[in-house]
């Protein structure tokens, strides 16, 4: 029996031809192109029901980084003790795709899913715990903790500059089905004037806290 075929002549005399499968589908097969061409690059995806669209290749659709960025022989700041506290964030490094937005320390993603990463620095403050938060009420309400980063010893005070700089860095994959603000705090067990959230670059631009947002959809 044969299978059916569209055929696409070129005017030059050959053709490219769309045919079915080699296998007959356990049921009939609709599929819904889409109704305008993507961007360069983009490759054509299903939504697992038949409809097809252009989107980027790959599992991360978008890329962007931000950061805690002060000028250089500009400290990290004061390590504060008793509790949890934000880390800053001010900057975007690059968001092509602006899936990213600042304000007040809190960084604001839209509807999907993402794989978050963080990396924060302490000096001389002794042990240091991270944790990703979700903050209710456009960031001026309650912190939910979603999840906790990796434990970091960055030594004790007494000006000893054998001691080093050392990173907490976390991981969480997320969706959420609105728009969300998150934060990145810390708690540490000494409190550290000045250096205790990172010792400062004297050439250029000191970077602290570092957040990776990939978006999967």
């Amino acid at each position: 029996e044969r299978m059916s075929n569209i055929k696409l002549v070129h005017s030059g005399g050959n053709s490219v031809s769309l045919t079915t499968p080699d296998s007959n589908p356990a049921a009939n097969r609709t599929f819904k192109l889409p109704g305008a061409d993507g961007t360069s690059g983009q490759a054509m995806v299903t939504n697992g029901s038949g409809a097809l669209s252009f989107a980027k290749a790959g599992l991360y659709q978008s890329h962007a980084v931000i950061c805690d960025k002060k000028a250089s022989n500009v400290q990290g700041g004061t390590s504060q003790t008793g509790g949890f506290y934000n880390r800053d964030l001010n900057h975007e490094l690059f968001d092509p795709d602006s899936i990213v937005s600042i304000s007040n320390n809190h960084f604001i993603l839209q509807a999907g899913t993402y794989v978050i990463k963080w990396s924060c620095p302490f000096y001389e403050s002794g042990r240091g715990a991270t944790e990703l938060v979700t903050v209710a009420n456009s960031g001026s309400g309650g912190a939910t903790r979603i999840a906790v980063g990796a434990v970091a010893w960055s030594g004790v005070t007494g000006g000893n500059e054998n001691y080093s700089q050392h990173n907490s860095q976390g991981w969480h994959r997320v969706t959420i089905g609105s728009e969300t603000y998150f934060a990145v705090r810390y708690r540490v067990d000494t409190s550290v004037n000045t250096y205790g959230l990172g010792v400062e670059a004297q050439w250029t631009d000191s970077i602290y806290t570092v957040v990776e947002i990939y978006k999967e959809a």
